[in-house]
């Protein structure tokens, strides 16, 4: 059995054939021939034509007027699986010099991001008033779901969107215990609860030791909470919005950040300054250094994610092994592997060690691919707790942070 959207699923799923991840790229494929036309690539009027199309015929990219990215699109597209670019060939193409100049101020025009936010601001101000008594019965999808307060066996509606129908008139002699008081008024709604998720996967193992040793830390999750309760009436009970305003508000917020989310392309790794580091909690003293000038404290493997533009941007694992090293002395290699497989390897050399931090210079590996950043940059490694915390100030990279665990 086969599960998926007819017209945007792969002609191998759709017979029932392995699937792997090609069929990802074909449903990529269609859904940015549909994002930049306005078009689906495979049109019809019922599910029994669209995947009849798909398996069959050609997609339409009639209106899809640039040349590379249609070129792009029909290769996703195509109906042999293998004749589909791999994931990160997709995502070098689609941004050559790399996601983080996709993310950055101004990549949405002024007025979108002031209308989204604004209609975040009134979807998280939303509160359950009272309104004019209508009669009971359904209710259309332009007139609100909740109920207020009312005369006897009429549904008032209340503020807020479509949903399930407001409650009955309760009959005369009822044959359920009678509803219990009514409930206070209706507090103001909650403040929405917003983390940036981190990838869920961590990159593939390298070359240090203690390669897959190591706890993988959960990652981050999306919380939205927003609720609004409706006063009972004298025979209605109030219904909870939280759903509906929920779902909202995700939409709109979705709007700004769904770039983020998609373009996963391999940043290089290096990143955020050091003035967050160490936050609340306690600082250790400093151990006793080692032979070489670098405290134990630092030396051995670590491991951690990253994320750029504060942690808007997941960037993937990353893995180095600090060595001991004097100062202008390269004391590791920082191996970042993004969500796409993609590594890039940045040379970490010692410039001094003060009283709570590691600073070192970080500049790109020779044989790194096109899409790392070889511009040289100053990062440092602050201990936190049994942590360290990595950050760089390089800004064409979103200014990478990292808190990375011990690992070997």
């Amino acid at each position: 059995m086969s599960i998926g959207s007819p017209g945007y699923m792969s002609p191998e799923q759709i017979l029932g054939k392995g699937v792997t991840g090609a069929a990802d790229v074909f449903s990529l494929g269609a859904v940015l021939a549909y994002a930049t036309t306005g078009q689906p690539p495979f049109p019809g009027d019922s599910s029994a034509a669209l995947l009849y199309k798909v398996v069959h015929e050609e997609p339409n990219l009639d209106g899809l007027d640039d040349g590379e990215l249609r070129e792009l699109v029909a290769s996703c597209l195509a109906k042999d699986p293998s004749a589909r670019p791999a994931p990160a060939e997709v995502a070098r193409r689609l941004a050559p010099e790399g996601a983080a100049r996709l993310v950055t101020g101004g990549w949405l025009p002024g007025a979108l991001v002031e209308q989204v936010s604004r209609s975040v601001v009134r979807l998280l101000n939303l509160e359950a008033g009272e309104s004019a008594t209508g009669a009971s019965g359904p209710v259309g999808f332009s007139r609100p779901s909740v109920t207020a307060g009312g005369d006897a066996g009429v549904a008032t509606p209340a503020s807020g969107v479509f949903g399930p129908p407001p409650v009955m008139p309760t009959p005369t002699s009822p044959s359920y215990p009678p509803s219990p008081p009514a409930p206070a008024p209706a507090p103001a709604p909650s403040p929405a609860l917003l983390s940036v998720p981190g990838p869920r996967d961590p990159g593939p193992p390298d070359d240090d030791p203690g390669a897959g040793t190591g706890t993988t830390r959960p990652p981050g999750r999306l919380a939205l909470s927003v609720a609004a309760t409706s006063t009972q009436g004298a025979q209605g009970r109030g219904r909870r919005i939280s759903c509906t305003v929920a779902l909202a508000v995700a939409g709109a917020l979705a709007a700004v950040t769904v770039g983020s989310v998609f373009v996963l392309d391999l940043l290089p790794g290096s990143g955020n300054d050091a003035n967050n580091a160490g936050g609340n909690e306690a600082s250790h003293d400093p151990p006793a250094a080692t032979p070489g000038g670098l405290p134990a404290r630092y030396l051995g493997t670590w491991e951690g994610q990253a994320a750029a533009l504060d942690g808007k941007l997941p960037l993937g694992t990353f893995r180095i092994t600090i060595k001991q090293a004097e100062a202008g002395q390269e004391l590791g290699r920082l191996r970042q592997t993004d969500a796409l497989g993609g590594v890039c390897v940045d040379v970490i050399t010692l410039k001094k060690v003060t009283e709570k931090q590691l600073v070192a210079g970080s500049a790109g590996a020779e044989g790194n691919h096109d899409g790392c950043n070889p511009a040289p940059t100053t990062v440092t490694f602050t201990p936190v707790g049994d942590d360290l915390d990595y950050a760089s100030k390089s800004e064409e990279s979103g200014r990478p942070t990292a808190r990375l665990s011990k690992v070997g």
